[in-house]
């Protein structure tokens, strides 16, 4: 998943590097960024909160009950079941340590726990049949 989603990143930074926008961000010096505004110029948290809100607002949702941290939870678990590695979630999260993921984020729940119990079931004949005392 990772090298997929950093072959998309440079595949779209040589598209925007021969249109209009990378233009622009020359000028500004944005290049580097990947988000941007239209003109190239660079975004603040607050452009983003507002565009966020706007479009709460227009699906009749209250912004100040939809603030985004409260999703950290949501999209750490999704990463996870995703089996994207530990690392790569730690630093999209912007975590210091993966302890935080594990501790805080990583939000187990029953189907998870059934699903592990259920695969190594069904491993187990395997592993005993072979006189292993290492699963692998």
């Amino acid at each position: 998943a990772s090298a997929q989603l950093m072959g998309l990143l440079n595949a779209w930074r040589q598209e925007v590097k021969h249109s209009e926008l990378g233009k622009k961000r020359r000028e500004y010096g944005t290049e580097q960024f990947v988000f941007t505004g239209r003109n190239g110029d660079l975004r603040i948290y607050e452009d983003y909160t507002q565009r966020y809100n706007r479009l709460l607002k227009s699906a009749g949702l209250n912004p100040s009950e939809m603030n985004p941290y409260r999703y950290r939870h949501t999209v750490c678990t999704d990463l996870l079941r995703h089996k994207v590695d530990l690392k790569t979630v730690q630093l999209i999260m912007g975590d210091s340590t993966s302890d935080v993921i594990l501790d805080v984020y990583a939000n187990i729940q029953k189907e998870d726990m059934i699903k592990a119990s259920t695969k190594l079931s069904e491993r187990m004949a395997s592993i005993l049949n072979n006189g292993q005392t290492v699963a692998n």
